[in-house]
């Protein structure tokens, strides 16, 4: 499927023929523009030949038949919609490529579907995290570090205003946090922050119950939806690359940890009711991957940790890699054509 698909990369989606509404043709498209951009990003990354396995519990390419296949499809880019799935696979080619049937011993991730993995805790966890916690947020940020909290409708966020005149002000710093109990855990770093940059107003989102790393969601939404109010990114353990590998819910909704800082995190966060029910039922892959061909027109830094127990940070630095050299191919290619230009208005 992967190959027919990426080989079919640059032809168009006739949708014209076929008994769709409006509504399911436009669906159509752009589930299958997803999963062309998807095996072609994976094979740039060198994680083309896990995408689909790693979704039914490392399970041989061999071992997987059509249904199995339609399963995974149908769940995470057609809404569970059969139909659509046999109209994408008309469309790449695939018929002749699977065996038929599907492979009972085979099980698929089914993040919408399965039972929430959320693990018990008691109503005593609940008061410090939503009483406690907050309150002692609030006095470090305000009476040691000088930020000043304000509320924009069910947002709420922390300021610092730069120590300059106005007019000499820099961009400001929007900082947002990760999975965890609050901005708590990162005072140090934003301490720092407004230490190292007295130019700049910093600006800090509380986000309840969710999340540095998971923060990169929200900057994801920014670029979406309000590209031109970005200056530049620092993306530090990024959640929001290569979605579609199962990475990130395995590590965090299925993997038994055998090291403390895992064990405590898939307790305390990670199988936490609202956390896991935030991370299956509402995760919304399209919604929130970056792409890295979308990062071209903002300076970005992205910080990886290389025994990330949760990113699957080698693929990530693959696929960056990847487009580096995509982007330094744009700019030869770009050079080549202006000096072909510059040559051509010299001979007239």
């Amino acid at each position: 499927m992967a190959n027919s698909l990426v080989s079919r990369r640059k032809s168009t989606i006739d949708c014209r023929s076929l008994e769709l509404s409006h509504g399911d043709k436009r669906q159509l498209k752009i589930s299958a523009s997803h999963l062309v951009i998807v095996f072609s990003v994976t094979q740039q990354s060198d994680t083309s030949k896990k995408v689909s396995t790693d979704w039914y519990y490392g399970a041989s390419v061999d071992s997987l038949q059509r249904g199995n296949l339609d399963e995974w499809v149908a769940e995470y880019f057609f809404e569970y919609r059969q139909v659509m799935v046999d109209y994408l696979a008309e469309w790449a080619h695939i018929s002749d490529q699977l065996q038929d049937g599907r492979n009972e011993d085979v099980k698929c991730m089914r993040i919408m579907n399965d039972p929430i993995p959320a693990l018990y805790r008691p109503f005593l966890c609940y008061g410090v995290t939503h009483f406690v916690l907050p309150i002692v947020t609030d006095i470090v940020l305000e009476k040691l570090v000088g930020f000043t909290k304000y509320r924009s409708g069910t947002l709420e966020y922390w300021h610092s205003r730069a120590a300059i005149e106005e007019e000499m002000m820099m961009e400001p710093i929007v900082f947002c946090h990760g999975l965890g109990v609050g901005l708590l855990p990162y005072i140090p770093f934003v301490r720092d922050l407004r230490r190292a940059f007295p130019d700049r107003d910093l600006f800090c989102i509380e986000l309840p119950h969710i999340g540095h790393s998971f923060g990169t969601f929200v900057v994801r939404w920014m670029l979406t939806h309000e590209l031109n109010r970005i200056a530049s990114l620092s993306l530090m353990d990024p959640v929001c690359f290569l979605l579609v590998k199962n990475d990130l819910l395995l590590n965090t909704q299925r993997k038994v940890h055998e090291d403390p800082i895992g064990i405590l995190a898939t307790y305390l966060v990670f199988r936490e009711l609202y956390t896991a029910h935030t991370l299956t039922r509402n995760f919304f892959w399209e919604q929130n991957n970056v792409w890295p061909e979308e990062l071209r027109n903002v300076p970005t830094h992205v910080s990886l940790c290389g025994k990330d127990f949760i990113v699957p940070a080698h693929s990530i630095r693959r696929l960056l890699e990847a487009e580096s050299a995509a982007r330094l191919a744009i700019t030869r290619e770009d050079q080549l054509k202006k000096s072909r230009l510059h040559e051509q208005s010299r001979n007239l």
